[in-house]
């Protein structure tokens, strides 16, 4: 499965997006997993294919265990849907907020710069094109 993180907003929604290749096992990836987004409102965003998994089974797995690894850090996921949980001030002193998305086989991570209701919108949209 090929899933470019660079075509999960759509080009009407961003101002920029620059890939980003990700790093597993001290290898770079051979293409993009994260895109740089800035919106058309300035916000910078994050948008990182975080794992695709066999199944959807595996991807719930996987999902609930990071969820889980949140709490672990102190956080307090906050449920949207069942697929969508939400973190404000997760990172870097309460600056940026993250969504964890799963869709299927595919779990996404969002990250933006905290501002008033931005990180549940932007997910959302991710979310839809998932």
């Amino acid at each position: 499965m090929r899933l470019p993180a660079c075509g999960l907003l759509s080009r009407d929604q961003v101002a920029a997006a620059v890939p980003v290749r990700g790093v597993l096992n001290g290898r770079r990836a051979p293409r993009p997993t994260a895109c740089g987004f800035t919106l058309r409102d300035g916000t910078p965003v994050l948008v990182t294919v975080e794992w695709v998994a066999r199944d959807s089974e595996e991807a719930e797995r996987v999902y609930l265990g990071e969820v889980d690894s949140l709490y672990k850090e102190g956080a307090t996921p906050r449920p949207v849907s069942p697929t969508l949980r939400i973190v404000r001030g997760l990172h870097l002193e309460d600056v940026f907020d993250t969504a964890l998305i799963r869709s299927g086989r595919v779990i996404v991570r969002v990250t933006a710069q905290h501002s008033p209701g931005a990180i549940r919108r932007i997910a959302l949209l991710v979310e839809r094109r998932l």
